[in-house]
Protein backbone atom coordinates (compact mmCIF):
# COMPACT_ATOMS: atom_id res chain seq x y z
CA UNK A 1 0.00 0.00 0.00
CA UNK A 2 1.27 3.74 -0.48
CA UNK A 3 0.47 6.87 -0.24
CA UNK A 4 -1.69 7.82 -3.21
CA UNK A 5 -4.21 4.40 -2.14
CA UNK A 6 -4.44 6.55 1.27
CA UNK A 7 -7.79 6.77 1.19
CA UNK A 8 -9.83 9.75 2.44
CA UNK A 9 -12.70 7.39 3.91
CA UNK A 10 -9.39 5.41 5.63
CA UNK A 11 -8.26 8.62 6.78
CA UNK A 12 -11.52 9.45 8.18
CA UNK A 13 -12.06 6.19 10.07
CA UNK A 14 -8.43 6.29 11.47
CA UNK A 15 -9.07 9.63 13.04
CA UNK A 16 -12.33 8.75 14.15
CA UNK A 17 -11.38 5.66 16.20
CA UNK A 18 -8.50 7.18 17.21
CA UNK A 19 -10.33 10.56 18.44
CA UNK A 20 -12.59 8.07 20.40
CA UNK A 21 -9.99 6.12 22.02
CA UNK A 22 -8.26 8.61 23.44
CA UNK A 23 -10.84 10.69 25.01
CA UNK A 24 -12.98 7.81 26.19
CA UNK A 25 -10.90 7.00 28.92
CA UNK A 26 -10.59 10.72 30.41
CA UNK A 27 -13.96 11.17 30.37
CA UNK A 28 -14.47 8.00 32.52
CA UNK A 29 -11.32 8.82 34.88
CA UNK A 30 -12.59 12.59 35.44
CA UNK A 31 -16.54 12.16 34.84
CA UNK A 32 -17.70 8.74 35.80
CA UNK A 33 -15.27 7.68 37.90
CA UNK A 34 -15.72 10.32 40.55
CA UNK A 35 -19.47 9.50 41.05
CA UNK A 36 -17.98 6.18 41.28
CA UNK A 37 -15.65 6.34 44.04
CA UNK A 38 -18.39 8.07 45.45
CA UNK A 39 -21.10 4.75 45.53
CA UNK A 40 -17.90 2.46 47.03
CA UNK A 41 -18.28 4.82 50.11
CA UNK A 42 -14.74 7.62 49.20
CA UNK A 43 -14.58 10.62 50.36
CA UNK A 44 -14.81 14.18 48.57
CA UNK A 45 -11.11 14.55 49.23
CA UNK A 46 -10.32 11.62 47.40
CA UNK A 47 -12.16 13.34 44.14
CA UNK A 48 -10.45 16.70 44.24
CA UNK A 49 -7.48 15.68 42.07
CA UNK A 50 -10.05 13.95 39.40
CA UNK A 51 -10.97 17.55 38.39
CA UNK A 52 -7.63 19.01 37.97
CA UNK A 53 -6.67 16.59 35.39
CA UNK A 54 -7.98 18.30 33.08
CA UNK A 55 -4.66 20.66 33.33
CA UNK A 56 -2.48 18.09 31.88
CA UNK A 57 -4.37 18.30 28.56
CA UNK A 58 -4.40 22.41 28.66
CA UNK A 59 -0.38 22.40 29.08
CA UNK A 60 0.30 19.22 26.37
CA UNK A 61 2.07 22.15 23.83
CA UNK A 62 4.91 22.45 26.64
CA UNK A 63 5.85 18.47 25.11
CA UNK A 64 4.67 18.54 21.83
CA UNK A 65 7.42 19.53 19.57
CA UNK A 66 9.04 16.35 21.11
CA UNK A 67 6.81 14.36 19.47
CA UNK A 68 6.79 16.03 16.31
CA UNK A 69 10.82 15.95 16.31
CA UNK A 70 12.00 12.26 18.27
CA UNK A 71 10.31 9.16 16.74
CA UNK A 72 10.02 6.06 19.42
CA UNK A 73 11.58 3.42 17.17
CA UNK A 74 12.26 2.77 13.51
CA UNK A 75 10.93 6.23 11.57
CA UNK A 76 10.97 3.88 8.28
CA UNK A 77 7.86 2.29 9.59
CA UNK A 78 5.89 5.78 11.13
CA UNK A 79 6.67 8.52 13.08
CA UNK A 80 3.46 9.10 14.16
CA UNK A 81 2.17 6.04 13.88
CA UNK A 82 4.68 4.68 15.92
CA UNK A 83 4.09 7.45 18.69
CA UNK A 84 -0.04 6.11 18.89
CA UNK A 85 0.98 2.56 18.60
CA UNK A 86 3.58 3.01 22.15
CA UNK A 87 1.13 5.27 23.64
CA UNK A 88 -1.81 3.56 22.96
CA UNK A 89 -0.59 0.45 24.68
CA UNK A 90 -0.09 1.79 27.25
CA UNK A 91 -3.29 2.88 27.66
CA UNK A 92 -4.53 -0.34 27.41
CA UNK A 93 -2.01 -1.55 29.94
CA UNK A 94 -2.84 0.75 32.73
CA UNK A 95 -6.64 0.46 31.96
CA UNK A 96 -5.75 -3.31 32.62
CA UNK A 97 -4.31 -2.78 36.05
CA UNK A 98 -7.41 -1.43 37.49
CA UNK A 99 -9.28 -4.18 37.07
CA UNK A 100 -7.29 -6.10 39.51
CA UNK A 101 -9.07 -6.64 42.22
CA UNK A 102 -8.52 -4.38 45.40
CA UNK A 103 -7.03 -2.20 43.58
CA UNK A 104 -10.60 0.64 44.10
CA UNK A 105 -9.09 1.22 47.22
CA UNK A 106 -5.57 2.30 46.96
CA UNK A 107 -6.43 5.43 46.20
CA UNK A 108 -2.84 6.78 45.58
CA UNK A 109 -2.41 3.96 43.02
CA UNK A 110 -5.27 5.18 40.92
CA UNK A 111 -4.44 8.94 41.23
CA UNK A 112 -0.96 7.77 39.37
CA UNK A 113 -2.95 6.02 36.82
CA UNK A 114 -5.20 8.57 36.26
CA UNK A 115 -2.51 11.35 35.98
CA UNK A 116 -0.65 8.64 33.48
CA UNK A 117 -3.45 7.74 31.67
CA UNK A 118 -4.24 11.99 31.48
CA UNK A 119 -0.57 12.52 29.86
CA UNK A 120 -0.73 9.56 27.81
CA UNK A 121 -3.88 10.55 25.84
CA UNK A 122 -2.95 13.85 25.74
CA UNK A 123 0.55 13.15 23.97
CA UNK A 124 -1.32 10.55 21.99
CA UNK A 125 -3.97 13.22 21.05
CA UNK A 126 -0.79 15.62 19.74
CA UNK A 127 -0.07 12.63 17.22
CA UNK A 128 -3.23 12.01 15.84
CA UNK A 129 -3.72 15.45 15.53
CA UNK A 130 -0.07 15.70 13.37
CA UNK A 131 -1.65 13.19 11.06
CA UNK A 132 -5.03 15.38 10.85
CA UNK A 133 -2.62 18.21 10.49
CA UNK A 134 -0.84 15.79 7.52
CA UNK A 135 -3.73 14.10 5.63
CA UNK A 136 -6.25 16.19 5.79
CA UNK A 137 -6.48 19.24 3.09
CA UNK A 138 -8.97 22.76 2.53
CA UNK A 139 -11.18 20.05 0.59
CA UNK A 140 -11.44 17.52 3.00
CA UNK A 141 -10.19 19.42 6.62
CA UNK A 142 -13.64 20.35 7.52
CA UNK A 143 -15.12 17.68 7.65
CA UNK A 144 -12.52 15.83 9.30
CA UNK A 145 -12.21 18.33 12.11
CA UNK A 146 -16.28 17.52 11.96
CA UNK A 147 -15.28 13.81 12.73
CA UNK A 148 -12.86 14.64 14.93
CA UNK A 149 -15.31 16.82 17.25
CA UNK A 150 -17.51 14.15 17.16
CA UNK A 151 -15.06 11.47 18.19
CA UNK A 152 -14.21 13.34 21.10
CA UNK A 153 -18.09 13.52 22.51
CA UNK A 154 -18.66 10.08 21.54
CA UNK A 155 -15.71 8.89 23.82
CA UNK A 156 -17.59 11.58 26.56
CA UNK A 157 -20.62 9.93 25.87
CA UNK A 158 -19.37 6.36 26.35
CA UNK A 159 -16.53 6.86 28.86
CA UNK A 160 -18.70 9.92 31.23
CA UNK A 161 -22.32 8.29 30.64
CA UNK A 162 -23.32 4.76 29.15
CA UNK A 163 -20.70 3.17 31.91
CA UNK A 164 -21.79 4.92 34.48
CA UNK A 165 -25.28 3.39 33.58
CA UNK A 166 -23.56 -0.08 33.43
CA UNK A 167 -21.59 0.51 36.59
CA UNK A 168 -24.05 -0.89 39.16
CA UNK A 169 -24.74 -4.06 36.81
CA UNK A 170 -21.23 -4.95 35.65
CA UNK A 171 -18.93 -3.79 38.60
CA UNK A 172 -15.79 -2.11 39.41
CA UNK A 173 -13.50 -5.06 37.45
CA UNK A 174 -15.72 -5.96 34.07
CA UNK A 175 -15.98 -1.94 33.95
CA UNK A 176 -12.64 -1.37 33.37
CA UNK A 177 -11.74 -4.41 31.75
CA UNK A 178 -14.64 -2.80 28.93
CA UNK A 179 -13.04 0.25 28.78
CA UNK A 180 -9.46 -1.14 27.84
CA UNK A 181 -10.79 -3.28 25.03
CA UNK A 182 -12.93 -0.02 23.61
CA UNK A 183 -9.55 1.66 23.43
CA UNK A 184 -7.62 -1.10 22.44
CA UNK A 185 -9.59 -1.15 18.68
CA UNK A 186 -8.17 1.47 17.19
CA UNK A 187 -5.03 -0.48 17.14
CA UNK A 188 -6.01 -2.03 15.02
CA UNK A 189 -6.20 0.59 12.87
CA UNK A 190 -3.48 2.28 13.44
CA UNK A 191 -0.98 -1.22 13.10
CA UNK A 192 -2.57 -1.05 9.11
CA UNK A 193 -2.12 2.66 8.42
CA UNK A 194 0.41 3.38 5.87
CA UNK A 195 1.94 6.90 6.91
CA UNK A 196 3.58 8.80 4.08
CA UNK A 197 7.47 9.22 4.75
CA UNK A 198 9.14 12.63 5.98
CA UNK A 199 6.93 14.30 9.09
CA UNK A 200 9.45 13.91 11.29
CA UNK A 201 13.03 15.49 12.56
CA UNK A 202 12.19 18.71 11.01
CA UNK A 203 14.00 21.74 12.22
CA UNK A 204 10.77 23.50 12.36
CA UNK A 205 9.91 21.05 15.04
CA UNK A 206 10.85 23.17 17.86
CA UNK A 207 9.94 25.49 20.74
CA UNK A 208 10.73 28.53 19.11
CA UNK A 209 9.51 27.99 15.81
CA UNK A 210 6.18 26.78 17.42
CA UNK A 211 5.89 30.22 19.44
CA UNK A 212 6.85 32.21 16.61
CA UNK A 213 3.62 31.70 14.98
CA UNK A 214 2.13 34.01 17.56
CA UNK A 215 3.70 36.91 16.08
CA UNK A 216 1.87 36.37 12.70
CA UNK A 217 -1.01 39.20 12.67
CA UNK A 218 -3.60 36.59 11.38
CA UNK A 219 -2.93 34.07 13.87
CA UNK A 220 -3.43 36.90 16.89
CA UNK A 221 -7.05 36.86 14.58
CA UNK A 222 -7.32 33.47 14.86
CA UNK A 223 -6.80 32.90 18.50
CA UNK A 224 -9.08 35.96 19.17
CA UNK A 225 -12.29 34.89 17.49
CA UNK A 226 -11.64 31.10 18.66
CA UNK A 227 -11.31 32.26 22.47
CA UNK A 228 -14.27 34.71 22.22
CA UNK A 229 -16.81 31.74 20.68
CA UNK A 230 -15.26 29.41 23.30
CA UNK A 231 -15.62 31.18 25.99
CA UNK A 232 -18.65 32.32 25.42
CA UNK A 233 -19.76 28.57 24.96
CA UNK A 234 -17.75 27.31 28.02
CA UNK A 235 -19.75 29.65 30.47
CA UNK A 236 -23.45 28.82 29.10
CA UNK A 237 -22.56 25.19 29.20
CA UNK A 238 -21.06 25.97 33.02
CA UNK A 239 -24.10 27.15 33.85
CA UNK A 240 -26.27 25.14 32.39
CA UNK A 241 -26.55 22.27 35.00
CA UNK A 242 -27.11 25.02 37.86
CA UNK A 243 -29.82 26.08 36.20
CA UNK A 244 -31.35 22.81 35.05
CA UNK A 245 -31.00 21.93 39.30
CA UNK A 246 -32.64 25.48 40.48
CA UNK A 247 -35.80 24.45 38.11
CA UNK A 248 -36.18 21.39 39.88
CA UNK A 249 -34.27 18.50 37.76
CA UNK A 250 -31.60 16.00 39.76
CA UNK A 251 -28.33 14.32 38.75
CA UNK A 252 -30.60 11.47 36.83
CA UNK A 253 -32.59 13.84 34.61
CA UNK A 254 -29.29 15.83 33.63
CA UNK A 255 -27.04 13.01 33.56
CA UNK A 256 -28.80 11.64 30.98
CA UNK A 257 -29.40 14.73 28.92
CA UNK A 258 -26.04 16.14 29.34
CA UNK A 259 -24.46 12.79 28.80
CA UNK A 260 -26.40 10.71 26.47
CA UNK A 261 -28.95 12.58 24.48
CA UNK A 262 -27.30 15.81 24.33
CA UNK A 263 -23.82 14.54 22.80
CA UNK A 264 -25.96 12.67 19.90
CA UNK A 265 -27.17 15.77 18.49
CA UNK A 266 -23.28 17.72 19.39
CA UNK A 267 -22.04 14.83 17.09
CA UNK A 268 -24.72 15.89 14.24
CA UNK A 269 -24.26 19.55 14.81
CA UNK A 270 -19.98 18.77 14.44
CA UNK A 271 -20.66 16.79 11.42
CA UNK A 272 -22.89 19.28 9.71
CA UNK A 273 -20.82 22.04 10.65
CA UNK A 274 -17.92 20.38 9.35
CA UNK A 275 -20.38 19.66 6.04
CA UNK A 276 -20.58 23.30 5.66
CA UNK A 277 -17.01 23.70 5.38
CA UNK A 278 -16.57 21.90 2.70
CA UNK A 279 -19.17 22.83 0.71
CA UNK A 280 -19.60 26.40 1.55
CA UNK A 281 -16.38 28.27 3.75
CA UNK A 282 -15.24 28.31 7.27
CA UNK A 283 -16.83 31.81 7.39
CA UNK A 284 -20.48 30.56 6.16
CA UNK A 285 -19.84 27.75 9.17
CA UNK A 286 -19.45 30.26 11.62
CA UNK A 287 -22.37 31.59 11.19
CA UNK A 288 -23.87 28.26 12.48
CA UNK A 289 -21.94 28.52 15.32
CA UNK A 290 -23.05 32.07 16.17
CA UNK A 291 -26.76 30.96 15.82
CA UNK A 292 -26.22 27.75 17.80
CA UNK A 293 -24.90 29.94 20.53
CA UNK A 294 -27.06 32.91 20.23
CA UNK A 295 -30.25 30.31 20.22
CA UNK A 296 -28.61 28.26 23.57
CA UNK A 297 -28.04 31.27 25.70
CA UNK A 298 -31.80 32.41 25.20
CA UNK A 299 -33.20 28.76 25.87
CA UNK A 300 -31.34 29.05 28.76
CA UNK A 301 -32.41 32.60 29.55
CA UNK A 302 -36.50 31.92 28.76
CA UNK A 303 -36.87 28.59 28.50
CA UNK A 304 -35.27 26.61 31.44
CA UNK A 305 -38.07 27.41 34.11
CA UNK A 306 -41.30 26.26 32.11
CA UNK A 307 -41.17 22.94 31.79
CA UNK A 308 -39.16 19.60 31.31
CA UNK A 309 -39.33 19.81 27.44
CA UNK A 310 -38.15 22.77 27.08
CA UNK A 311 -35.12 22.10 29.55
CA UNK A 312 -34.56 19.36 27.23
CA UNK A 313 -34.14 21.28 24.05
CA UNK A 314 -32.36 23.65 25.85
CA UNK A 315 -29.67 21.35 26.71
CA UNK A 316 -29.73 19.55 22.60
CA UNK A 317 -28.79 22.60 21.67
CA UNK A 318 -26.41 23.36 24.15
CA UNK A 319 -24.91 20.50 23.14
CA UNK A 320 -25.20 20.93 19.47
CA UNK A 321 -23.39 24.52 20.59
CA UNK A 322 -20.56 22.60 22.03
CA UNK A 323 -20.02 20.46 18.55
CA UNK A 324 -20.31 22.69 16.02
CA UNK A 325 -18.12 25.22 17.97
CA UNK A 326 -15.17 22.83 18.90
CA UNK A 327 -15.64 21.56 14.98
CA UNK A 328 -14.88 25.29 14.07
CA UNK A 329 -12.49 26.06 16.56
CA UNK A 330 -10.18 22.23 15.77
CA UNK A 331 -11.14 23.87 11.99
CA UNK A 332 -9.48 27.25 11.88
CA UNK A 333 -6.64 26.23 13.59
CA UNK A 334 -5.88 23.68 11.76
CA UNK A 335 -6.09 25.44 8.31
CA UNK A 336 -2.91 27.47 9.67
CA UNK A 337 -0.82 24.23 10.68
CA UNK A 338 2.32 23.19 8.94
CA UNK A 339 3.28 19.79 7.98
CA UNK A 340 6.13 18.25 9.73
CA UNK A 341 5.22 20.48 13.00
CA UNK A 342 1.63 20.01 12.82
CA UNK A 343 1.23 18.83 16.05
CA UNK A 344 3.41 21.38 18.09
CA UNK A 345 1.40 24.62 16.52
CA UNK A 346 -2.32 23.17 16.62
CA UNK A 347 -1.58 21.75 20.30
CA UNK A 348 -0.27 25.57 21.20
CA UNK A 349 -3.35 27.52 19.26
CA UNK A 350 -6.03 25.09 20.75
CA UNK A 351 -4.35 24.71 24.14
CA UNK A 352 -4.28 28.51 24.37
CA UNK A 353 -8.11 28.93 23.63
CA UNK A 354 -8.67 26.20 26.25
CA UNK A 355 -6.97 27.80 28.98
CA UNK A 356 -8.23 31.20 28.33
CA UNK A 357 -11.59 29.53 28.41
CA UNK A 358 -11.58 27.44 31.07
CA UNK A 359 -9.77 30.54 33.62
CA UNK A 360 -12.93 32.79 32.08
CA UNK A 361 -15.47 30.39 32.93
CA UNK A 362 -14.15 29.26 36.19
CA UNK A 363 -14.14 32.99 36.97
CA UNK A 364 -17.65 33.52 35.82
CA UNK A 365 -19.17 31.00 38.38
CA UNK A 366 -17.34 33.56 41.36
CA UNK A 367 -18.51 36.56 40.24
CA UNK A 368 -22.23 35.19 39.19
CA UNK A 369 -23.47 36.25 42.39
CA UNK A 370 -22.67 39.92 42.16
CA UNK A 371 -23.04 40.34 38.13
CA UNK A 372 -26.08 38.17 37.71
CA UNK A 373 -26.18 34.84 35.59
CA UNK A 374 -28.89 36.76 33.28
CA UNK A 375 -25.93 39.15 32.57
CA UNK A 376 -23.00 37.13 32.13
CA UNK A 377 -25.28 35.11 29.52
CA UNK A 378 -25.88 38.17 28.00
CA UNK A 379 -22.53 38.80 27.96
CA UNK A 380 -21.39 35.73 26.25
CA UNK A 381 -24.04 36.76 23.28
CA UNK A 382 -22.46 39.98 22.93
CA UNK A 383 -18.85 37.81 22.82
CA UNK A 384 -20.48 35.20 20.34
CA UNK A 385 -21.55 38.25 18.05
CA UNK A 386 -18.07 40.68 18.60
CA UNK A 387 -16.25 37.09 17.55
CA UNK A 388 -18.47 37.42 13.67
CA UNK A 389 -17.34 41.17 13.59
CA UNK A 390 -13.70 40.52 14.37
CA UNK A 391 -13.69 37.52 11.75
CA UNK A 392 -15.62 39.84 8.88
CA UNK A 393 -12.98 42.75 9.76
CA UNK A 394 -10.01 40.00 9.73
CA UNK A 395 -11.11 38.80 5.94
CA UNK A 396 -8.42 40.53 4.25
CA UNK A 397 -6.15 38.69 6.19
CA UNK A 398 -7.19 35.81 4.83
CA UNK A 399 -7.59 33.57 7.76
CA UNK A 400 -10.46 31.50 6.42
CA UNK A 401 -8.40 30.62 3.52
CA UNK A 402 -5.77 28.54 5.13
Amino acid sequence: MNANKQSTKSTYSLLFGLYISQYLPVAFFTGALPAIIMMEGGKLGDLAYAYLLGIIWSLKFLWAPLIDRYSPGNKLNGHYRRWIILLQSSLVILIAICAIPGIEQQSNVLLIIMIAVCFLSSSQDIASDAIAVNLLNSNNRGTGNGIQSAGGLIGQMIGGGIILILYPYIGWRFTFVILALLVMIPLFQIMRFYEPQGYQNNNTARFGYMFSSLKQKKILYVLLINILLNCAMMVSFAFLMPGLMRNGWGLQEIGLSTNIIGPIFGIIAALCCGYMVKRKSLFAALFIVVILQVTATLLALWCLGLNDIWRLISCIVQLMSFGATMCFVFTLSMAHCKQNNGGSTFSLLVCIVTLFSSIFAAYSLTIAESFGIENLRYLTIAATLLAIVIAHLAKNEQIFNG
